[in-house]
């Protein structure tokens, strides 16, 4: 992941399920294919998206996990996986 400035020292990774509201899946899924640092991988049930944040900070992905939890239609977002790398002189390193 490429560092977008001096202070964004992260690039993380964030698995997670996207729960929508009850007849409100597919609406949920074209808004979330919308985001830009969003991929949406399957459907699980009725109501559940798999999707992966990709962010340039931990910030970014916090701020993106926020934006998903207060979308329309989305009853709750749950996280599975979490990936950190910080950037250190010498270059990027596992947190």
């Amino acid at each position: 992941m490429k560092r977008e400035s001096e202070s964004d020292d992260l690039g993380c990774i964030v698995g997670a399920v996207v729960h929508a509201a009850t007849g409100r899946s597919d609406a949920v899924r074209a808004w979330l294919e919308r985001l830009d640092d969003v991929e949406v991988h399957e459907r699980v049930g009725s109501d559940r998206w798999i999707v992966t944040i990709e962010a340039a900070g931990g910030r970014e992905a916090i701020g993106t996990i926020e934006r998903i939890q207060g979308g329309e239609g989305v009853r709750q977002i749950t996280l599975a996986y979490q990936y950190c790398d910080e950037f250190r002189e010498g270059g990027w390193q596992w947190r």
